[in-house]
């Protein structure tokens, strides 16, 4: 029971704070796998984003959505573009901090608790 609880709340957080800005929580979770830090351990499945390469990549799309809050046209499309980005997104950080369970348990996981919740 008790390997159900801290995933389902991370997850939870994580995928809530997805609706608000996509790539923002992906970041911190990346880099707090990426950096070992606070004990946060990714499924296997989800490994890829704790890598270097993952880091970069949503340290420059988190950069691009929080500039184009700034600009007005671009924030109405990025407002549509996280209609569909946010729900995966949080499927992601939900499914990826399920790190004692198998890949598919974990998939599972991330779509009932991060698809809706953001």
């Amino acid at each position: 029971m008790d390997t159900w609880v801290l995933p389902t709340l991370l997850g939870l957080g994580l995928a809530a704070a997805s609706g608000f800005r996509a790539f923002l929580p992906l970041l911190m979770l990346s880099a707090a796998a990426h950096f070992e830090l606070f004990g946060i351990d990714l499924n296997e499945s989800f490994a890829w984003v704790g890598s270097t390469t993952a880091l970069v990549a949503l340290g420059i799309a988190t950069v691009a959505e929080l500039s184009a809050d700034l600009i007005p046209f671009v924030d109405n499309v990025l407002s549509m573009v996280g209609t569909v980005t946010g729900p995966i997104a949080g499927v992601v950080a939900a499914g990826s901090v399920f790190s004692s369970h198998d890949p598919t348990t974990a998939a599972i996981a991330g779509i009932i608790i991060g698809a809706p919740t953001p």
